[in-house]
């Protein structure tokens, strides 16, 4: 490893520490959701878009429901932070865009939800004691993700 990818390594790792990880440790708020709807976002810095299969980007604000196969994008200087109605919180970072392919919850019951990561980066909360699967996938891998904190780029 070069001296400046490993510069480049710590630089993600730093503003991991410092920007992302903190929102990740706040517990996730409880979201109430119109039917259909599977999550919302609760937080939003910068430029972020919802797209819902071949229509235009509508900006996001906070308190926007996202339903199954909305894609997420999110510019340069963007990051979200999204609660699932399971619990589980995502956090999609700069310059992202996200696919919300799999989302199955019932109360009390096993959820299921896989995304595709096309670029960017995302972090997972998977709630303690959870019995949830999550799987995300990217152009170049597939990732499972069964009760922890996870970051994939």
């Amino acid at each position: 490893m070069t001296s400046r990818s490993r510069f480049v390594s710590n630089l993600g790792i730093i503003f991991f520490l410092i920007f992302i990880s903190p929102t990740l440790l706040i517990a996730a708020e409880k979201v109430s959701l119109s039917p259909g709807a599977i999550a919302m976002i609760v937080a939003k810095q910068g430029d972020a878009f919802l797209k819902k299969g071949s229509t235009s980007e509508t900006p996001l604000v906070v308190g926007t429901e996202i339903r199954l196969d909305d894609t997420i994008i999110t510019k340069v200087n963007a990051k979200l932070k999204i609660v699932l109605n399971d619990g589980n919180v995502i956090t999609i970072g700069p310059d992202s865009e996200v696919l919300i392919n799999i989302f199955l919850y019932q109360k009390n019951e096993k959820s299921s939800s896989s995304f595709f990561l096309k670029f960017g980066a995302m972090w997972l909360s998977i709630q303690k004691g959870m019995t949830s699967s999550v799987d995300v996938k990217t152009p170049n891998a597939i990732a499972g993700v069964r009760g922890t904190k996870f970051y994939i780029r």
